[in-house]
């Protein structure tokens, strides 16, 4: 990558990458770091963080040029939805595009497509994936496809000038107040089984005439030691 394309990036200590972004706008000095892109993914490649730092000034740019000729846009989560169906994932994979329009008709659409993204607070997001795990009982894994999906909508509007670089921050980006899944209920934590001896020798006793047979636990543990 020519040194003109790394200007403000930089590698982080895990390997992944981020990018630095200083503007001046109409006198006031804007500055940006980042190590995701718009929908929460990390930057694996320095050529990957370059293009997101392109994307972020060309964002910035586009905002404050919207924001001056005609005032703030303001869209509701419906509109970005379509927005993004029509525009935004001709990339996706079928299974993908037929998943997400499986949450957002059975259930964002009645709860959030009628609301302004740009009133949505970070508590309003957090709220609806407690009930959905906590008292709908949904599954974790399941109920984090929602958190998927926010993230994605919050993204498309922030791109899009719908979302102002405070309200981006404050929702997806800032790790103290970012919208989050609830906490993990202790029925969910994987724990390591212990078989007793006597469950072992029942292994051992079924495994007798076959060509296999129970691993050696004493044997195993020795080799961790």
């Amino acid at each position: 990558m020519s040194k003109e394309k790394s200007v403000g990036v930089f590698q982080l200590e895990n390997g992944n990458w981020g990018y630095r972004l200083v503007i001046t706008i109409d006198g006031k000095r804007k500055s940006l770091k980042r190590t995701k892109d718009e929908n929460g993914k990390v930057f694996k490649s320095q050529r990957a963080a370059a293009r997101g730092r392109a994307e972020a000034l060309k964002t910035i740019q586009y905002n404050e040029m919207v924001n001056k000729e005609n005032g703030p846009v303001r869209k509701t989560v419906k509109e970005i939805y379509d927005e993004y169906s029509l525009c935004g994932r001709k990339d996706k994979a079928f299974a993908t595009i037929k998943k997400q329009d499986a949450l957002w008709n059975n259930h964002l659409l009645h709860s959030f497509g009628d609301k302004y993204v740009d009133e949505i607070r970070v508590a309003d997001i957090n709220d609806y994936l407690a009930e959905l795990y906590n008292v709908k009982d949904y599954s974790y894994g399941y109920t984090e496809s929602f958190l998927k999906m926010f993230y994605l909508l919050f993204g498309q509007a922030y791109s899009r000038g719908y979302l102002s670089t405070k309200d981006y921050n404050r929702l997806c980006m800032n790790k103290n107040s970012k919208i989050k899944m609830p906490k993990k209920r202790s029925t969910d934590v994987k724990e390591i089984e212990i078989y007793t001896d006597k469950q072992i020798a029942a292994f051992d006793k079924y495994f007798e005439d076959k060509n296999v047979k129970t691993a050696d636990v004493y044997f195993i543990l020795l080799m961790k030691i």
